[in-house]
């Protein structure tokens, strides 16, 4: 129990680290993106331009957390499509060198390690505390405040101004000190004592018009939503300035509503100049989660996006900016997914060893000694559980060749995990060497497994395991292939198996031999055979030189 606990911290931790890792960079890349797209999108109007500003918010919140690994994805997507004859060619692939990765590690001592993790929880344990308060301190406010009945040229103005929210309270408090917009299943307008008595008619129609297209488009559920997706990074001051675009731009969308409710762009925009300065002297006190007209800091350019003269855009060039923002979009989430910083037990297992850390060699310089081939999950295949993907594991080298270290940087699935570590904790490499001398090394082990799947009901080539005689150095490889014909009567008997057929290859590449190690029936165990012998084989070698090598291969058959 005490374990598992334990465990849960550690991951936890790793957790914390690589969001807080990414937050840092990604975040400011996302702003970036989306002052770009905004400017693309302030021609069409504030409505888009407000949605670009919360579709940053969310990404600025979403994407640190983000694992998806755009290389393993493009690779699904070639072994899912990919057609070859009718049939598709499984492989369990390996791809070896440091630079397999997507991605770079993050590398520091353990101590500095846990206290950025405890930094960081402390940090959204605060603001998740300070969401909460805020959240009950306003509607604490909504509670206290007094329902305000309206007469005369007030009264006519509420009515005038119904048609945007028609299921609204107006009440007076003692705490706002300007109009907001409180409530999710019960919204609700407050005003400042003696409000009513200081504002001309004319702008408290506008004041109205205002509050409740905030009620109409959900403001304050909305702005709650935000603040609480957001509160992992609402430490960051790039979040801080984003949140500023995001009320500006609702403000905008508001003031548009409300000036079509009213008089019209000049007249709501003399009232709300008029309503500035009756603020000037004193900025209304920001009250937590409450929505107003005066919440963004941004008169200047509200009342000149009231008064521009309008522009008129075509059907396609509204499409074609809609598309720019999108392409703006994908690019900016696939270079923060291409580029995202990993953080995992591995870094850890390198800073507590002390001293130096472990060179990071290149694919090229590493060579086997011994090399196990990793299978293909033999459950998975047998209840048609399979996925195609890549195990990328972290692989530290000893001074001796030998694997000192291992690790998944990558998961795919854990039984798929299991096998990759099971074979590749047997690899042996030469040692490698710096200054004539033998040093730790890290590298990167990349298996990757593809099944094909049929409809058609041809067999599947699913991967070559090796015994050899003697120790090759490398094993055998399949350069050339014949697909195995489907049995006619197994087709009608709709028959499903494998077969699993012993090879002995050359020293030339060429089938010296085969048997059946694992039999199917007759027809599929003679189909196999024929189409085997054909197959070329690059050899094994040993000391660099090729040797004769037993193989197997299995053929998977299947038709639905």
């Amino acid at each position: 129990m005490i374990d598992s606990l334990i465990g849960l911290l550690r991951q936890g931790e790793w957790v914390a680290l690589g969001y807080l890792a990414n937050a840092v960079w990604q975040v400011p890349l996302v702003f970036a993106a989306a002052w770009i797209a905004a400017k693309l999108a302030r021609r069409t109007g504030s409505a888009l331009e407000h949605r670009v500003w919360v579709l940053a918010l969310l990404l600025e919140a979403l994407l640190p957390a983000a694992h998806l690994d755009l290389r393993a994805g493009w690779e699904w997507m070639t072994a899912l499509f990919s057609r070859r004859s009718g049939a598709h060619e499984g492989a369990v692939g390996l791809v070896v060198g440091a630079g397999a990765v997507n991605g770079d590690g993050l590398r520091l001592p353990s101590f500095l390690l846990v206290g950025l993790a405890s930094i960081f929880a402390a940090t959204v344990v605060y603001f998740v505390a300070r969401l909460a308060w805020g959240a009950w301190r306003t509607e604490s406010m909504r509670r206290r405040a007094l329902p305000l009945v309206l007469e005369g040229e007030a009264a006519r103005a509420w009515r005038r101004c119904g048609g945007l929210a028609p299921v609204v309270e107006l009440r007076v408090s003692g705490v706002v000190s300007g109009p907001v917009t409180v409530g999710i299943s019960q919204p609700a307008v407050l005003v400042p004592v003696g409000f009513l008595e200081s504002v001309e008619s004319s702008d408290l129609e506008a004041v109205l018009a205002h509050e409740l297209a905030h009620v109409r488009r959900w403001d304050f559920a909305k702005n709650l939503l935000y603040e609480a997706i957001s509160v992992a990074v609402a430490w960051h001051p790039v979040v801080w300035m984003t949140r500023a675009r995001v009320a500006e731009s609702r403000e905008m969308v508001c003031d548009a509503m409300a000036a079509e409710a009213v008089a019209g762009n000049e007249n709501y925009a003399r009232s709300l100049l008029r309503l500035a300065a009756m603020v000037a002297d004193g900025s209304p006190a920001k009250t937590l989660h409450a929505i107003g007209i005066f919440d963004a800091n941004s008169f200047e350019r509200r009342v000149m996006n009231l008064t521009k003269k309008p522009v008129e855009m075509r059907i396609m060039q509204r499409v074609g900016t809609v598309a720019a923002c999108a392409v703006m979009v994908v690019a900016t989430c696939a270079a923060a997914l291409a580029l995202r910083v990993e953080v995992g037990p591995e870094m850890q297992a390198v800073a507590a060893a002390g001293g130096a850390d472990p060179l990071k060699v290149d694919q090229g310089k590493l060579t086997h000694t011994s090399q196990k081939m990793p299978v293909y999950p033999a459950e998975a295949k047998a209840k048609k559980d399979t996925i195609n993907g890549p195990v990328v594991l972290a692989v530290t080298i000893g001074k001796d060749g030998a694997v000192e270290q291992i690790s998944v940087k990558k998961s795919l699935r854990a039984d798929y995990d299991r096998s990759a570590l099971d074979a590749v904790k047997d690899w042996r490499w030469q040692p490698y060497l710096l200054n004539g001398e033998p040093v730790e090394v890290d590298t990167t082990v990349t298996v990757t497994y593809s099944l094909g799947d049929d409809s058609e009901g041809e067999p599947l080539i699913q991967k070559v395991t090796a015994s050899a005689q003697g120790t090759p150095n490398h094993l055998p490889k399949i350069i050339g292939q014949v697909d195995p014909e489907y049995p006619a009567q197994g087709r009608v008997d709709k028959v499903n198996g494998t077969v699993v057929v012993g090879v002995t290859v050359g020293s030339d590449g060429a089938v010296k031999e085969t048997h059946i190690v694992d039999s199917l029936r007759d027809d599929f165990d003679e189909s196999a055979q024929k189409a085997v012998r054909q197959y070329r084989f690059e050899p094994a070698l040993a000391d660099g030189k090729p040797v004769e090598a037993k193989v197997q291969v299995q053929v998977d058959f299947r038709i639905y």
